[in-house]
């Protein structure tokens, strides 16, 4: 099976922007495209999506067919177009895809004209149809597939483990052949393994006869000596090659896998190859910041591999199916993953959400989802809902039965889950609506009961009406419920448990809980990675007026309560997290910001204090000052240029909204440096320094360590002389892109910008912006930038 890209040259027209008929000229495109991140936010846009219009959108594409072509098969490969996806080819109707978030195929060899040019047209829309930021359009890879009368169905070429040691492992590959001739072939089905050294691992022969007209199952053990096993500390990845043979290849497919078993237990927990792995998770959606939804290689492999340098080793994808890309960067960095189906079933969230097909499309949407992640090693469970509003009635139940049994049907390697939060499950109370078309907004619900959410969910009605879900799944999903989930393993003594979604605060206790109780697997906070849309559920800056929910008025885009903000720059709520599952020893000094009220926000359960590592506010020297250390210990010490401030004991337990592991000191600002110490039995065991920025003012542009080159990332900041970040005089930088190279994004983290990601120009936050360049050819890239009070930077990469 050839696998052709199909990303250059694109035409694309918007129809309409918001409500409105679009005046905006059409333009040739390179896909991925995400069609909404390059509009302006107002007041008009969607809310929940950042203040982003929706639209209504047309791509086409000329393709030549060859005429030798003809009699082959021939299909359409969209690996996701966000959303209502029409696509024609000729003007012909050929198929298309309701979900968004789904990769599907369409065959076209029977609409094509061999030996002439082809027009491919694809329409899409987006309205109000999602809780976060969704994009729109053609946002991930597009390929034509081309393969022979006979050929693999695509997606169906399967790898997974029987059994593994160190000494052997059994493998079954499961190959699904499709015979479109009229006449039964008798072939030779040949697989071949090979190592991350490209060392041959195992070659193995079946002869298979196609019976005309009919797509048959071939599976068969294959045997491999001394396995070099996937887990998260050693992702050791095999390079498959499989072919079918009729006296020369008539047909190859390669792919990757990797050797690993998974099991559960209530004395050991989760398991990979027999050992205990506990599962430092984090939820993540889909967009990349200021790349919008588009899905490149680099920036999905980036954020993986910073979130495993970070200390993480499990992602939730919250609450849809993921790109390939990520999948793959997954495997490739030893990153679990939880994969998750959908965000609701028949009751709706969103005015025009999947709510409208999930009764008639969601087999087809497992389908896909299993298709890709079968052979990825990293994906251990999948999720089959969030916070599905219906879980606690009698048609919810019989529907998670059925999804359960789909899933285990469609791949019984994996385990099932799903994320309860059981505030939704029982009457009376906020889903207690005979509509289904009703919408209900859960973090709504969860901020104006956020004192008491652990205790309504410990409520006998609201265990009840959870019960027999729960017991459908594998693994049990707590979505901010940790005592439930405690009072549930004493009820329910054979479940097995995971904090599918938690505060990011709450790590200290929850940690404790995954320490303890073998059964609890793990901890999944809410969020490791910042998005688009959501806007405000994390805020800890700035007093509004809310509108009878949760979220932020315009200009606010940025939902701000991930532990890593949306540029991939880490906060400080990332350092405690680390600090408190003991994967970092060094104390962490987090500065509450001096230009702005923090205390007056209206804080949310997401929220985190407007906090930075920075030691630099000019114009509020002597001014009162607060400093958090972050750390474990028996003591905490801090230092002021040289002289004590004081020494603490560290706080061992979080205490109402007092923190385990957070000391503070009430102090004066004074230029110069600061310090941490952490102290256990009276020795010196981790410090921590931050410096003042000296009055020069230098615009820097850094390249980051790139892998796959689809785009490159740099990282434009303030400093002063010597390097130093300056994070108290924020302003707006204007860039641009020559050579071999395009302008793709350029932003900061400021939630409350109304600049576009697509212009080159956009104001710093805490001295830091990101710049995107999507090269065009081998040659040099140059950048140019400029702000006031500093000369103009022009460097060339």
């Amino acid at each position: 099976m050839k696998k052709i890209l199909l990303n250059s040259e694109w035409y694309f027209k918007y129809k309409t922007i918001g409500n409105k008929a679009a005046d905006i000229p059409g333009q040739m495109i390179t896909l991925p495209h995400d069609a909404m991140i390059g509009l302006d936010c107002s007041e008009d846009g969607d809310r929940k999506k950042g203040f982003y219009p929706n639209v209504h959108l047309l791509y086409s594409k000329e393709i030549y067919i060859q005429s030798e072509w003809k009699g082959e098969y021939i299909a359409l490969q969209f690996d996701g177009i966000y959303k209502n996806s029409r696509v024609y080819v000729n003007g012909v109707y050929a198929g298309g895809n309701r979900c968004g978030y789904d990769r599907f195929i369409i065959e076209v060899h029977a609409l094509l004209k061999y030996g002439e040019t082809n027009l491919i047209t694809v329409e899409a829309d987006s309205s109000c149809d999602s809780r976060w930021y969704s994009g729109a359009g053609i946002y991930r890879n597009v390929y034509l597939l081309r393969g022979g009368k006979i050929h693999f169905c695509p997606g169906k070429v399967r790898f997974s483990t029987i059994s593994a040691n160190e000494e052997e492992a059994v493998l079954e590959t499961e190959l699904y052949i499709c015979n479109e001739d009229m006449l039964t072939h008798e072939v030779e089905a040949v697989v071949e393994l090979r190592d991350g050294n490209g060392n041959i691992a195992a070659v193995s022969k079946r002869a298979v006869t196609l019976k005309d007209r009919e797509t048959t199952r071939v599976s068969w053990r294959i045997y491999v000596d001394d396995p070099k096993l996937w887990s998260p500390d050693d992702p050791h990845i095999y390079r498959c090659t499989v072919k079918l043979l009729k006296e020369e290849t008539i047909e190859e497919v390669q792919t990757e896998t990797g050797i690993r078993m998974i099991s559960l237990s209530r004395k050991k927990g989760f398991c990979v190859n027999g050992k205990t792995v506990c599962m430092y998770g984090g939820c993540i959606h889909h967009d990349n910041g200021i790349l919008g939804s588009a899905v490149y290689k680099e920036a999905e492999y980036r954020k993986i591999r910073m979130l495993k340098e970070a200390g993480y080793n499990a992602v939730r994808c919250s609450h849809n199916p993921m790109s390939e890309e990520l999948m793959s960067a997954c495997d490739r960095y030893g990153m679990l993953v939880m994969a998750e189906l959908t965000d609701m079933w028949n009751y709706r969230k969103s005015e025009n959400d999947f709510s409208e097909n999930f009764e008639t499309d969601w087999k087809q949407s497992a389908e896909a989802l299993v298709n890709l992640c079968f052979n990825h090693p990293s994906v251990v469970m999948y999720s089959i809902g969030n916070e599905i509003r219906e879980l606690g009635r009698l048609d919810g139940k019989v529907i998670c039965r059925e999804l359960a049994n789909t899933f285990r049907l469609l791949d019984s390697t994996r385990f099932i889950t799903a994320g309860i939060n059981s505030m939704l499950t029982v009457k009376p109370g906020p889903s207690a609506i005979p509509e289904k078309k009703k919408e209900v907004d859960i973090n709504t619900v969860i901020f104006d009961f956020m004192d008491k959410i652990n205790e309504m969910q410990c409520a006998e009605p609201v265990i009840e009406s959870t019960k027999e879900t729960s017991g459908i799944l594998d693994i049990v999903g707590y979505n901010y419920a940790e005592d439930k989930q405690l009072l549930d393993m004493e009820n329910f003594t054979d479940w097995i448990c995971v904090g599918s979604e938690t505060f990011p605060k709450d790590i200290a206790k929850n940690w404790e809980l995954v320490k303890k109780y073998p059964a609890i697997l793990g901890d999944f906070s809410w969020t490791s990675w910042d998005y688009l849309g959501e806007p405000g559920i994390g805020r800890n800056r700035g007093t509004v007026n809310r509108s009878g929910d949760i979220y932020e008025v315009f200009p606010y885009k940025t939902a701000n309560c991930g532990d890593f903000d949306i540029t991939g720059y880490r906060r400080p709520q990332s350092y405690y997290r680390e600090c408190m599952i003991g994967h970092r020893t060094d104390p962490y000094l987090a500065v509450y910001n001096m230009k702005c009220e923090a205390e007056k926000a209206i804080k949310t359960p997401w929220s985190w204090p407007d906090v930075v590592s920075s030691w630099s506010w000019r114009g509020h020297e002597g001014e009162p000052v607060r400093v958090e250390v972050y750390g474990v210990g028996e003591e905490a010490e801090l230092i002021i240029n040289g002289k004590s401030v004081g020494r603490k004991p560290v706080r061992k337990v979080t205490e109402g909204k007092d923190l385990a592991g957070v000391t503070v000191f009430e102090t004066i600002y004074q230029p110069g440096y600061i310090e941490a110490i952490l102290y256990a039995e009276g020795k010196e065991f981790g410090k921590y320094r931050v410096e003042t920025a000296s009055d020069e003012l230098e615009l820097r542009i850094c390249e980051e360590n790139g892998e796959w080159g689809d785009v490159r990332f740099f990282e434009v900041c303030l400093t002063d002389r010597n390097g130093v970040l300056k994070t108290d005089c924020d302003r707006k930088i204007t860039v641009s892109v020559e050579g071999e190279g395009v302008l793709q994004g350029f932003g900061s983290a400021l939630m409350t910008s109304t600049e576009n990601f697509t212009q080159g120009e956009y104001t710093t936050f805490y001295g830091r912006a990101q710049l995107a360049v999507r090269p065009v050819g081998r040659g040099k890239i140059i950048v140019k930038a400029e702000t006031d009070g500093t000369e103009t930077l022009k460097k060339t990469f």
